[in-house]
């Protein structure tokens, strides 16, 4: 899982996945933000679920799928993204497998706003607005105007890729693939809103910048596992309630005390407090301070090592 990231200023792909090769379920890519990527943006082989990303531009492509190592285009599903590139925004080479590519935002400057190289058997196009045109597929693309369709975008930072009232994203995406939740976090109740957000009347969440993803993500039911603490915080049973994105369990925002339950700042797994907002450090977290004075037999043992360490050899 590749999950809220801010990734920026790369000299390679800002993420790069290849494929299962049949090892567990796919890939994950989702909510991340990146910009000034040298190459691709996003790239993956096969097997993996892209959504709600946001790309402000790429030297390459925006998204794309090719073959790469042992995979090569299959099982993937491309939705809800917003992709602002200057050359193509989403490419499909080489595809051997089902691809879905369905209600994303897609702009580009001098490319296609989707382009699928090769066979278009098990390729499904669908829902998406954006500005580039189709080269391949014959429909699933809405034209959408730039200046129009967001609330203050540009190619580049800053940008403000929210939807625009009125604009072309709104609504008009496909129902059948609409996904839960959006770049915020924010339930879609099944809105049909085009791109990584789901529209309102203003953008209730993390205003993009070089910065920590500072939002709570609500983690979809099912998604990649289950299991115990993480760098993000997920729930211990993959449900759907939100979670503290900061790695190290920090709560983002002013100091409002100390982590939550177990995470990265507490190794052991134990249910003491651990690295607080502001960077200081309680007892049961990374181990810089501690209530308990220790075994002074201990102590004394660590002082004589290191006085043998310091030894002249």
């Amino acid at each position: 899982v590749i999950r809220d990231n801010v990734i920026h200023d790369t000299n390679y792909p800002c993420i790069l996945t290849y494929s299962t090769v049949g090892n567990g379920a796919p890939n994950v890519i989702e909510g991340n933000v990146m910009w000034n990527c040298a190459d691709n943006a996003i790239q993956s082989a096969a097997d993996a679920t892209i959504r709600n990303n946001i790309i402000l531009g790429a030297g390459g492509n925006g998204i794309a799928m090719q073959p790469h190592q042992a995979g090569a285009p299959s099982n993937l599903i491309v939705v809800h993204n917003t992709v602002l590139n200057a050359g193509t925004a989403i490419a499909v080479r080489n595809a051997v497998g089902t691809v879905i590519l369905s209600n994303n935002a897609v702009y580009s400057q001098n490319g296609s706003a989707i382009q699928v190289v090769g066979t278009l058997n098990g390729i499904t196009v669908s829902g998406n607005v954006g500005q580039g045109g189709l080269n391949g597929p014959n429909a699933g693309l809405m034209a959408g105007t730039f200046a129009a369709d967001f609330v203050a975008a540009q190619f580049g930072m800053p940008s403000d890729v929210f939807p625009a009232a009125g604009g072309a994203l709104v609504g008009s995406g496909d129902a059948a693939q609409v996904t839960q939740f959006d770049f915020n976090g924010t339930d879609r109740g099944g809105a049909a809103d085009v791109g990584a957000y789901a529209f309102a009347a203003m953008n209730p969440g993390w205003v993009l910048a070089p910065d920590f993803k500072g939002e709570s993500y609500t983690t979809p039911a099912g998604d990649m596992g289950t299991g115990g603490p993480d760098m993000g915080g997920s729930l211990p049973d993959g449900g759907t309630g939100p979670r503290p994105r900061d790695m190290g369990g920090m709560m983002s925002g002013a100091d409002v005390g100390p982590t939550v339950g177990p995470d990265m700042s507490n190794p052991g797994g134990d249910a003491g407090p651990g690295l607080r907002p502001d960077g200081s450090t309680e007892a049961g977290g990374c181990g810089c301070a501690s209530s308990q004075t220790g075994d002074p037999l201990v102590v004394l043992l660590m002082l004589l090592l290191v006085g043998r360490r310091r030894r002249p050899v």
